[in-house]
């Protein structure tokens, strides 16, 4: 009895780990469904594939157009090197990643010719190369076995190596007689006819790990080999990708989803279930660029409608008679803000909204439904309410046009949503919010790029100006069920009682409702011995 009991006991658990097993992992941490088996969930769990969700590039290189560094072709930075000498630096090239292409997949080297890529190199099967570059429905579907191949990670490596080692990493200055890369050897210098010199004195060149972290991935890996040889060499030059993310994707759901470092940056939710709930939908709608497919009165606008809303609020309550923009983009915004003070009837009111580029109607048309887009500078409002500069946030010139009608205006509302670097954004907090009166806003949008990336962005620079005056303080009371501005909503208080406190960190940036609930289940339940199974 107890033998038959032990059997049935052993085949239960072997069949239990058969299901379970379903999904595998590479050694890459990329998912892989196994063929024949479907994985088993508790009913509790939902299983989100993020390649599907993210597509390729996105899960590759990240959400963003966010480069590590931009590099000059080789050739530019040679100044006037010669056709012969460009060629040369192009064959020599080209040997290398045939090279690496061979050690890969132990083919032979030759087998590889200029109009090889790692996709044709790895037998993806009735493979459109062209096609896998340019649509990006058809690269979706293309990449998915490739991304799980842990070859093409090697080839990112050792592909990015190779495009390093013949770029020239800063820009020489005409008539210049050295030239700096990350790691210079003999034949690099026999090859390019220069002296040079190491553009980073500590970096341990024979450390490859720190040559990335020091240099990026290279940006497109599945490009033919003549395409890549000749964005290094020749034109237009190329850009790396942050080597940490390798592939952005496992880093994200790594780093900035599943963690629980104590002032993680999280919406305003009271668990983290819910939390990663919402960053997956943050995710979803700036990977497939949805903010170019909502209207106001015709015209795209880059603002998510909650926080639309929670902004036309803030004007209904505090009624400005100036707002300021940083970042007009197309305009669609500056129109709704006009769109607000004539509703409210905001006699003498005005909208000033500052970028360094013209409001680009067709560039913001998206084309996403073949609709007519209204062009917000054409709109009857935009003439009675905005005044558009064309300028840096930061020139003092701006600044003193803007600080004059500030001092002549019953209230101030500024919005910034401009360059988005920590730096930037820091410059701008002291520059700008100072403007706004007591009870009104400075807000700092898009701080979800902060979550987004392995750099800082916006969300750091929130907490800097904070620690730096005590005239403002996260309002998360302000924010929406789903912002894009997470502690953004910076409102001015009386003298000297906001700034930066410790325990800001879990409420204006963590979950800090869910964590003291949670604080005090446990106290509970230690008091009582146990949680109440009765309730």
């Amino acid at each position: 009895m107890h033998l038959a009991l032990l059997l049935l006991l052993l085949v239960t658990v072997l069949l239990a780990s058969l299901v379970n097993g379903a999904l595998g992992e590479d050694g890459h941490g990329h998912g892989r469904l196994r063929t024949g088996r479907a994985r088993h969930l508790p009913d509790k769990a939902v299983p989100i594939n993020l390649y599907e969700l993210l597509g390729p590039d996105a899960y590759l290189k990240g959400v963003l157009w966010q480069p590590m560094s931009c590099y000059a072709p080789t050739s530019q930075n040679l100044g006037s090197p010669g056709e012969a000498k460009v060629a040369l630096l192009e064959a020599e090239m080209m040997k290398e990643l045939a090279a690496a292409l061979a050690e890969i997949t132990g083919k032979p080297a030759q087998s590889f010719t200029p109009a090889c890529s790692i996709l044709s190199a790895l037998d993806v099967p009735s493979l459109d190369q062209m096609k896998a570059e340019m649509d990006p429905v058809y690269r979706k579907a293309a990449m998915r076995g490739v991304v799980a191949d842990p070859r093409f990670w090697v080839w990112m490596r050792k592909l990015s190596l190779v495009a390093l080692r013949y770029t020239i990493t800063r820009f020489a200055a005409p008539g210049a007689t050295q030239f700096e890369v990350l790691c210079p050897d003999t034949r690099m210098k026999e090859l390019m006819g220069v002296n040079l010199v190491p553009m980073h004195s500590g970096l341990d060149c024979t450390n490859t790990t720190a040559v990335l972290r020091a240099g990026g991935l290279f940006n497109d890996p599945i490009h033919h080999l003549e395409t890549i040889v000749k964005h290094v060499v020749r034109d237009p030059g190329w850009c790396s990708a942050q080597p940490m993310y390798e592939p952005y994707g496992v880093w994200l759901k790594k780093e900035k989803m599943m963690s629980h470092r104590r002032g993680d940056q999280r919406f305003r939710l009271d668990n983290r279930h819910k939390d990663r709930v919402m960053f997956l939908f943050d995710l979803l709608y700036e990977s497939d660029m949805a903010f170019k497919r909502q209207f106001w009165m015709g015209a795209v606008v880059q603002q998510n409608p909650f926080d639309m809303y929670a902004i036309m609020d803030i004007i209904h309550t505090v009624k400005p008679q100036l707002i300021v923009e940083t970042g007009t983009a197309n305009g669609g915004s500056a129109l709704m803000w006009a769109s607000m003070l004539e509703l409210e009837g905001l006699q003498g009111a005005r909208v000033i909204t500052i970028d360094v580029n013209d409001p680009g109607n067709a560039h913001w048309s998206g084309e996403w439904d073949k609709r007519e887009v209204v062009d917000p500078t054409k709109h009857r409002l935009w003439s009675k309410y905005v005044t558009f500069i064309k300028n840096s946030s930061l020139d003092p010139g701006v600044l003193a046009t803007v600080r004059q009608a500030a001092s002549t205006a019953r209230g101030v509302l500024v919005l910034l949503d401009s360059d988005h670097t920590e730096e930037h954004v820091l410059l701008e907090c002291k520059a700008y919010c100072p403007l706004v009166n007591e009870g009104s806003y400075c807000i700092v949008e898009d701080t979800k790029l902060s979550r987004f990336s392995v750099v800082g962005g916006p969300t750091p620079s929130i907490r800097r100006f904070l620690n730096d005056t005590r005239d403002f303080a996260v309002d998360r009371a302000r924010e929406p069920f789903y912002t894009q501005h997470v502690g953004g909503y910076l409102k001015r208080v009386p003298a000297g009682t906001g700034g930066w406190k410790e325990e800001q960190e879990e409420q204006a940036l963590g979950q800090g409702q869910g964590m003291r609930r949670r604080r005090m289940l446990r106290a509970g339940s230690a008091a009582s011995g146990g949680p109440d199974r009765g309730r």
